[in-house]
């Protein structure tokens, strides 16, 4: 892979950094696990056929801090 706009390669994506997202690289990873973790969450209530409202967010708090420029 080369550069910030670089394709998938064999099911690869680049994780872009601090330099042009304003988040370092772990950030973003982080915040991808606390999204899995919430769709994992609201699985088994869909499986069932319930509504899973009440698990997202109304507005997504921040878990990381924008790098520091």
């Amino acid at each position: 892979m080369d550069g910030v706009d670089a394709a998938e390669v064999g099911g690869v994506f680049e994780v872009s950094n601090a330099d042009c997202l304003a988040f370092q690289e772990v950030d973003l990873v982080q915040m991808r696990v606390g999204i899995m973790k919430l769709l994992i969450e609201m699985e088994q209530p869909l499986q069932q056929g319930q509504a899973t409202d009440g698990l997202i967010p109304a507005q997504p708090a921040p878990t990381t801090s924008p790098a520091a420029s």
